[in-house]
């Protein structure tokens, strides 16, 4: 049951998410009806990305609402490439504050392994920057070493704090260009981070941590510019 409860989560994020965003651009009379962000990829990406975050079992209409909230997240921010906030982050996090009982019912984890693979393939092709993910990770290990050393160990093996770095983080539109910038923006998401599960579960303080540094993007790339 839990494979088929996964596929489900998959399918039911895929097809709604795909739908609203296309419903959203026929809508608004643009995009070609939506074909520009479907036919690149980048709707399926944030559906994929969504389902992610989602435990297993979850309520099929909470997965409904995420991608409804994804795709007004990401429309009304200006649309594909504009978005300060990182759309499916901000959506779980108003589903959290708003239905948080309802869907989560303790600490969960994806498969740490998976995300690494996956996480370095996109570093070897280069469709990442490295610097992100690797100051991200480790800033959030020296900074949970200095706060309570009995969490430390499981950074690297978290699938949930993984996948934020290498997945969430590098999202080039609501990540910095230049390569200072990025290294800034990693070391205070991964200050954050290391803060927030000191008191809190892995997954929540890597949502959180990385919309806070999402609204400093702007402000830490003009002091990566200037120096």
């Amino acid at each position: 049951t839990s494979l088929l409860s996964s596929s489900g989560v998959l399918s039911i994020s895929i097809i709604s998410l795909l739908g609203f965003e296309w419903g959203w651009q026929w809508g608004a009379k643009s995009d070609s009806m939506g074909t520009r962000s479907i036919s690149n990829g980048s709707s399926l990406v944030l559906a994929l990305l969504l389902a992610l975050l989602m435990p297993p079992m979850v309520p099929w209409w909470i997965l409904v609402v995420g991608s409804l909230l994804t795709v007004l997240f990401l429309e009304l921010f200006g649309g594909l490439g504009q978005n300060i906030f990182h759309p499916v982050l901000a959506s779980y996090a108003i589903l959290l504050h708003f239905f948080g009982s309802t869907f989560t019912n303790g600490p969960w984890d994806i498969n740490a392994i998976g995300v690494w693979i996956g996480g370095l393939i996109l570093v070897l092709k280069r469709w990442i920057a490295w610097e992100i993910p690797v100051v991200c990770l480790a800033s959030a290990w020296i900074g949970t070493a200095l706060l309570n050393i009995n969490l430390a160990g499981k950074i690297f093996s978290s699938g949930n704090i993984v996948l934020g770095a290498f997945f969430f983080a590098t999202d080039p539109a609501t990540s910095p260009m230049t390569k200072n910038g990025k290294v800034v923006f990693a070391l205070l998401a991964g200050i954050l981070i290391a803060l927030f599960r000191t008191w809190g579960h892995d997954l929540e303080s890597v949502v959180y941590a990385l919309l806070i540094v999402n609204g400093f993007v702007e402000r830490v790339e003009k002091k990566a510019v200037k120096s």
